[in-house]
């Protein structure tokens, strides 16, 4: 059973579902250290070295030589920095992954990653996880792609979000659904930038200039919500939910001053 377990911890693909993260390119802001770079030693070097190692190991604890371990398995990782984008300190760093299948990250040597990384405050060593949009970089990728603009666009941010409406099930359980063809307008006093939630109630502004916005919402030509007043600070990414009551606003609430 944990090796089953640990086939399943060292296979990005079968992680666990993370908690929904946003766009990858949030992960710039969330993140302390960003950077493109190359894995040239890995310890294990990949995941058929980890599982190996670990079946060496168990099966030496399992003949009484020591107690076993159920800790979870460690790689660490030395990259040769391509580029820096935001903390990444010389030409080579040194990330540690916990390879448990709910929260790590496995790296195989000599390939090239997008890394998005965080200081740990007890230790200063670089940490991610498989729920920071860390991945391999193969041919043309719009994630770094994206990252290399925002880094060449200092003056811009993003800004995202998501339509529901609140529906009460059977036995009264609520619920959201995704609210599509909601109206979503962005304005300041230089520009308007609007958008159409898709059907899955998703809309996103990318690489708006940074300033203050006026957010208003409609759907079907009626105001959902009274205007809101937001800040894009450069090189942000912002999450702003947007709730669809069953009734539209009245005409004649007054707007927020």
């Amino acid at each position: 059973m944990r090796l089953a377990s640990l086939a399943l911890a060292l296979a990005p693909g079968l992680l666990a579902k993370c908690f929904p993260p946003g766009p990858s390119i949030c992960q710039v802001a969330r993140s302390e250290v960003v950077f493109l770079g190359r894995a040239v030693k890995a310890s294990p070097r990949s995941e058929k070295h980890a599982i190996e190692i670990w079946r060496r190991e168990s099966a030496r604890k399992n003949r009484g030589t020591s107690q076993p371990d159920d800790s979870a398995p460690m790689q660490t990782t030395k990259f040769e920095v391509l580029e820096a984008y935001r903390g990444a300190r010389g030409r080579h760093v040194t990330l540690r992954t916990e390879m448990e299948f709910h929260v790590g990250y496995s790296f195989t040597q000599g390939a090239t990653y997008l890394i998005f990384a965080d200081r740990d405050e007890a230790t200063g060593a670089l940490t991610t996880t498989g729920c920071r949009h860390t991945q391999p970089i193969t041919g043309d990728n719009p994630d770094l792609a994206t990252v290399r603009q925002l880094f060449a666009e200092t003056k811009r941010g993003r800004l995202y979000g998501y339509a529901t409406t609140d529906r009460t099930q059977f036995l009264f359980e609520r619920t959201n659904q995704p609210a599509p063809n909601v109206t979503v307008t962005l304005t300041s006093p230089a520009l308007t930038l609007q958008r159409t939630t898709a059907p899955d109630g998703t809309y996103d502004f990318s690489f708006i200039p940074a300033g203050s916005y006026t957010l208003t919402t409609h759907l079907k030509g009626q105001a959902i919500s009274l205007p809101r007043q937001l800040t894009i600070e450069p090189q942000s990414c912002s999450l702003v939910p947007i709730p669809v009551p069953p009734h539209p606003i009245p005409r004649h609430l007054p707007s927020p001053q």
